[in-house]
């Protein structure tokens, strides 16, 4: 009985339109015809993005996604932490001198114009350190939870980019390693100040120093996280006041300017990083819009399936 009633109510909306109440006995006597209005309301109720959840969002299945993806992260950043070789350095180091040369050529060869003027200044350096090994995962992973348990409505669309551009930059660098600016060869390398002036941690010490990939600063991942914070937290809040938007563009800023301190990443691999955001958006955006337009089409002709079912006469496109 409920899915005959449920076949009746979409046979309803086809003839007489959303929202309109037709009693028992006028759909016997038939005393309503297919309306354009009711093709236009399934054709609207077809449209909603499929994509946004209809159920409410599993929190172990989101972790146990979570962490496979970063079981695939991890691989590849270790690939070349693991198998240092020759080959590995020579590979890197061609790479890094194109990056370097790329930007002498573009004029935006920055690194040392910013770095310099802060080596005399340990302590906020330092706390740079700590900035840019605390904040890339504490923000991102917090804002990641916040959507999780408070905007399940954009949680999987913002998840899917966050996955996306992750998963995408680690296979570029895993697969076009690169020296970055503190490992160049004296006279073009810029100081490693986690490791001589300090930090959380140092890339050249401890657990870190095996599982971490050295060369691996295109595309920069603190750029493509931070901008992916900036622009999650500006299109869910969303950010009205001035002072939200300023703190909002503040955060990769500051990014942007510490990975560049640190002597970790060039100028250029922050552009990458960004536009890596910016495509695996795009693409996410995309897939959802063709996935939302596949389903209309699936339930238009559901819909028109039932009225030939029915008996009843067919709307004219």
């Amino acid at each position: 009985m409920e899915a005959d009633s449920g076949c009746q109510g979409t046979l309803d909306r086809l003839r007489y339109g959303a929202g309109v109440s037709v009693s028992t006995g006028e759909r016997a006597a038939g005393r309503a015809s297919v309306t354009a209005g009711g093709v236009l309301a399934v054709q609207q109720e077809a449209a909603r993005d499929p994509a946004a959840p209809t159920r409410p969002v599993v929190w172990w299945r989101e972790l146990l996604l979570a962490l496979v993806a970063y079981a695939v992260y991890a691989a590849g950043r270790s690939l070349h932490g693991q198998m240092l070789d020759a080959d590995d350095v020579r590979i890197a180091d061609a790479h890094g001198h194109q990056l370097l040369h790329l930007e002498q050529r573009w004029g935006v060869a920055w690194e040392h114009a910013v770095q310099d003027p802060f080596l005399a200044h340990h302590s906020f350096l330092k706390l740079m350190g700590g900035f840019y090994g605390g904040a890339h995962f504490v923000v991102t992973l917090g804002v990641l939870l916040w959507l999780l348990f408070t905007r399940p409505a954009h949680y999987r669309f913002w998840r899917t980019v966050l996955f996306t551009v992750t998963l995408a930059s680690t296979a570029i660098f895993s697969l076009w390693p690169a020296l970055p600016p503190r490992l160049m060869p004296v006279g073009e390398r810029t100081v490693d100040t986690l490791d001589v002036i300090g930090g959380l941690w140092s890339y050249n010490h401890g657990v870190l120093e095996h599982i971490s990939d050295p060369y691996a600063p295109m595309p920069s991942l603190h750029l493509a996280w931070a901008s992916w914070v900036m622009l999650t937290l500006w299109t869910v809040l969303p950010a009205r006041r001035r002072i939200v938007r300023v703190l909002l563009l503040a955060y990769p800023a500051l990014v942007y300017f510490t990975v560049v301190v640190t002597g970790t990443h060039y100028f250029i691999d922050g552009v990458a990083g960004i536009a890596m955001l910016a495509l695996s958006a795009g693409v996410v955006a995309l897939y959802g819009r063709l996935r939302a337009e596949y389903g209309r089409l699936r339930a238009e002709r559901g819909g028109r399936a039932l009225l030939r079912r029915s008996g009843e006469p067919q709307p004219v496109d």
